[in-house]
């Protein structure tokens, strides 16, 4: 049997919103002992909370993550024929493309990009390195070469409110076609 719920991957560079948008489709979708929903799965922190790393990088201030740990420690709970998880990350490449149903990249405009890095107290270097992997697109070709013909690849821009409020329309008929679909309805 399949999942109910569809498990999905939403990427994009740091500070494209990713956070923001799982936690919003959280509030539309929530889970609950009797209500399929989802639950917001942020990687960065499941890598520093459970020490998922094996080194640090003290230049950009991140765990350098262990790529077998942080599949190894995610597989049980992506396994589950329920579904419904959010895997927030800003890199999507080394997960198996069967965990996902759907696979959201979240692109932002560079100043838009800039501001909010800047707004976080990224150090210099921090904002370069992520605005470089921003214009050059890194995180939408590294998702399109890796689950291209696999699981389903979405871009949207991300930039406002309003923007993530279109985003969250378009997946409410999505995952009502998907839930509709696993549940024969």
């Amino acid at each position: 049997m399949g999942r109910r719920f569809p498990n999905i991957l939403i990427t994009g560079t740091p500070c494209t919103g990713k956070t923001a948008l799982c936690e919003q489709l959280v509030d539309v979708f929530p889970s609950s002992e009797n209500t399929l929903g989802f639950v917001h799965v942020n990687v960065s922190q499941l890598v520093k909370d459970n020490q998922l790393y094996t080194e640090w990088d003290d230049n950009l201030n991140v765990p350098i993550f262990d790529d077998d740990l942080l599949v190894n420690h995610l597989d049980p709970l992506m396994e589950s024929d329920r579904g419904g998880l959010l895997i927030d990350f800003h890199s999507g490449e080394l997960f198996p493309s069967e965990w996902f149903d759907l696979i959201i990249v979240l692109r932002a405009e560079t100043h838009t990009l800039f501001d909010r890095l800047k707004d976080r107290g990224y150090s210099e270097s921090k904002i370069n390195e992520n605005m470089e992997a921003e214009i050059f697109q890194i995180v939408l070709d590294s998702a399109r070469e890796a689950f291209d013909g696999k699981v389903e690849v979405w871009v949207f821009p991300s930039n406002s409110i309003e923007e993530q409020n279109q985003i969250i329309d378009g997946l409410k008929t999505a995952v009502q076609q998907f839930t509709s679909k696993a549940t024969g309805t």
